[in-house]
């Protein structure tokens, strides 16, 4: 979830004092917060709240808004915060890099952080944690081509006509991946 709240007019370090450490400092001890960031930008501050996972979501967004609401000290001309609540499904871009050794995109990103600004990455994972699964793998895929030409082969009442619908399928395919 998201608390914004404007300020019109304020700097950066403005919106920070008077609007930001407040919020943070009200919702930061709520139960089911795990984590808060915020930004403060010329005339608007924003926190975001992580939740902690099987935190009810409704219990906790009453106790922010709760906490959020008895705050008296914002100046006169800053709005009223608002508080938005962000689905899980909202991520914009997700992507997995692999390399050796990976930690090289990160050295890279913390130099160029500052030219994205709102821009988070998180860097993670092991590749020895990776799983072979090829034989396994084409196991499967034998298996389902067979159960395919049954199913083809009743519906046609013929063998071969499957196989050649499946040999086309197949190089379409190919030709479709290849370009």
């Amino acid at each position: 979830m998201q608390i914004s709240v404007a300020y019109p007019g304020a700097t950066p370090q403005e919106v920070s004092d008077v609007e930001l450490q407040p919020i943070e400092n009200r919702i930061r001890p709520v139960k089911g917060v795990r984590k808060l960031s915020a930004s403060a930008d010329p005339g608007l501050g924003t926190v975001s709240v992580s939740l902690t996972r099987g935190s009810g979501l409704c219990e906790v967004l009453d106790d922010i808004k709760a906490q959020v609401d008895q705050i008296t000290i914002f100046p006169d001309g800053a709005e009223s915060p608002r508080i938005t609540e962000i689905e899980a499904d909202e991520l914009a871009i997700e992507f997995a890099l692999s390399g050796d050794p990976p930690h090289h995109v990160g050295k890279a990103w913390r130099g160029r952080r500052a030219e994205y600004p709102g821009v988070t990455i998180s860097l993670g994972g092991a590749q020895e944690k990776q799983v072979r699964f090829g034989p396994a793998l084409a196991g499967n895929v034998a298996l389902a081509l067979f159960a395919i030409h049954a199913v083809l082969a009743r519906a046609f009442r013929s063998c071969t006509r499957p196989v050649i619908l499946l040999l086309v399928l197949l190089f379409a395919f190919a030709g479709a991946v290849a370009g």
